[in-house]
This record gives C-alpha cells, sequence and structure tokens, in this order.
C-alpha cells in the first residue's frame, strides 16, 4: 500500500499521514483498525481482480470493490465479512459465479 499511498489514502479520513500511522502502529495479527479495512482494495488491484463484500451488516449486505490500478484478469472474488460490532473481520475467499 506504501507504493500506491496517493491511491489509498483518499480513503482514509485523515490522507497520507493516517495511513503511514497506521502502518508504523500495526501489530502482527492484528489488522482492527482503518487500515484493515483498505487490505480489500489493495487485495483488488495485487490480484487483478473485483471483489464482492458479503457483510453481515443490514444497511449495506454486498459492497462491491473494483480493481482501480490494473485491468481485471479474471472472475470476481467474494469476501465474508462478519460485521458484529467489536468483532469485525473477513472470514473467506473464494471465485464468484456472477450468473
Amino acid at each position: 500500500m506504501t507504493a500506491n499511498i496517493e491511491h489509498y489514502s483518499p480513503l482514509l479520513q485523515r490522507g497520507s499521514c493516517a495511513l503511514l500511522t497506521q502502518i508504523e502502529l500495526k501489530k502482527k495479527g492484528q489488522w482492527n483498525s482503518n487500515l484493515g479495512d483498505l487490505v480489500p482494495f489493495a487485495i483488488a488491484n495485487f490480484l487483478q481482480r473485483n471483489i464482492l463484500i458479503f457483510s453481515s451488516e443490514e444497511t449495506s449486505p454486498i459492497t462491491p470493490i473494483s480493481s482501480t490500478l490494473t485491468e481485471v484478469q479474471g472472475k470476481d472474488l467474494a469476501i465474508a465479512r462478519l460485521a458484529v460490532p467489536g468483532f469485525e473481520h473477513y472470514d473467506a475467499l473464494k471465485e464468484h459465479n456472477l450468473c
């Protein structure tokens, strides 16, 4: 993400300063922060795939994430997201067939 900081920093409220601060503060195995919410965007660009996040949150059950730095090269990926306050996490990843 630091290689494309200008692309990802607008997604955080305080921009590139917040992104760099959270990268410095990350702990192994712990991504429970705003930075963790950027990971699907980075994965979409790295894998050159669009991602659909299927969430247990009633207000946004499906969130599409597009590969914006690269051209899409394959089927969409589906990620399951548990949205229980205090226990939010991404749980599964698989190819998603729209048809």
